[in-house]
């Protein structure tokens, strides 16, 4: 089979892969991977595509290794650096990540790389940077809707309250059913108000053209209330947040906080195991799940669940030092 035909052959994997992994079909997707570079060994797409796979099920060494093979045979592949950056990014190396990701976007000027290059600019701070690269984009496609939406969040970070708004409002006026825009709109909007205020004018909001529904909506209104140390309140949000869209992180991560605020830590506890579940690489939640299991006397059951998520996230070894201290304290 000549080159280009290794090409195609592999373009109609890919396109089946990509569909397996939107669905959340992993196995299936891993498993065809595995199938067709049996067949074709020396194929960097499928390489490429199996090592973003093991990103996303945190077998970040396994990535690593399939990426660097691409690479030793093209130094400049787009897609292997793409995983290299993602795979920094899950390690939290938030400058290796920027690096990748610009080597990713030289080789390959498009939405999707500039786009990851964009957010890692905006997470190492380097904001003029991100900017710049947006403003290119909009001045190539004006009307590209992805990039006014990313242009007002960068102005929110460099703390460009009024361009923020106006670009939000821009954007809301082509993709007015955005809930999470019109989410940072409002945000922007109530910034200086006091919070006794701005929960008010929130559950206005919240009464008004299907706005109930709104789970982003729902999420600020419990930050607020959490401000006013209404921690129960706030709590009632969150869940009202986590019915609308289940799989919202931010909103399960941050119930937990709120609970452990609340003295409410044995219920706390699941939430903030499932988010670290989800992502374990979270600094923040980690914390709070080790003063917990201190807290509520339950050491070994936090040794127990630190070892299941090095068992499912095998790259995650630094968590061993975790276990052995819960252990010890433990008596185990």
């Amino acid at each position: 089979m000549s080159r280009r035909d290794d090409y195609y052959q592999s373009r109609e994997i890919i396109k089946k892969v990509v569909g397996l992994k939107k669905s959340g079909n992993l196995p299936e997707a891993e498993n065809l991977l595995i199938k067709y570079l049996d067949k074709f060994p020396r194929n960097r797409y499928l390489k490429a595509s199996l090592a973003d796979l093991f990103v996303r099920t945190n077998r970040l060494q396994e990535a690593v290794n399939l990426a660097d093979e691409v690479l030793g045979e093209k130094p400049d592949d787009f897609r292997a650096l793409m995983v290299r950056g993602d795979v920094a990014l899950k390690e939290n190396d938030l400058e290796a990540a920027r690096d990748f990701f610009q080597q990713s976007y030289e080789s390959r000027p498009e939405h999707f790389t500039a786009t990851r290059l964009i957010r890692t600019y905006m997470k190492t701070g380097d904001l003029e940077q991100a900017l710049s690269i947006c403003q290119e984009w909009l001045e190539a496609e004006p009307d590209n809707t992805y990039f006014k939406k990313l242009r007002a969040s960068i102005y929110e970070k460099m703390g460009k309250t009024n361009e923020a708004q106006k670009t939000y409002m821009e954007y809301l006026e082509e993709k007015p059913d955005d809930q999470f825009a019109y989410k940072e709109a409002i945000k922007l909007k109530i910034k200086d108000k006091l919070p006794d205020q701005a929960v008010r004018e929130l559950r206005q909001l919240l009464k008004v053209g299907g706005r109930q529904d709104n789970a982003h909506l729902r999420t600020l209104l419990a930050g607020q209330l959490e401000k006013q140390e209404k921690y129960d309140e706030a709590v009632e949000e969150y869940k009202k947040a986590l019915e609308l869209e289940p799989g919202n992180a931010f909103a399960l991560k941050q119930m937990g906080f709120c609970l452990v605020r609340a003295g409410r830590g044995e219920e706390a506890l699941p939430h903030l195991e499932e988010g670290f579940r989800q992502d374990p690489g979270d600094f923040y939640v980690r914390s709070s799940l080790l003063s917990l299991y201190r807290k509520l006397g339950r050491e070994g059951d936090g040794a127990k669940f630190f070892r299941e998520i090095i068992q499912l996230n095998p790259a995650f070894k630094k968590l061993w030092s975790f276990v052995r201290k819960l252990e010890k304290e433990a008596g185990e």
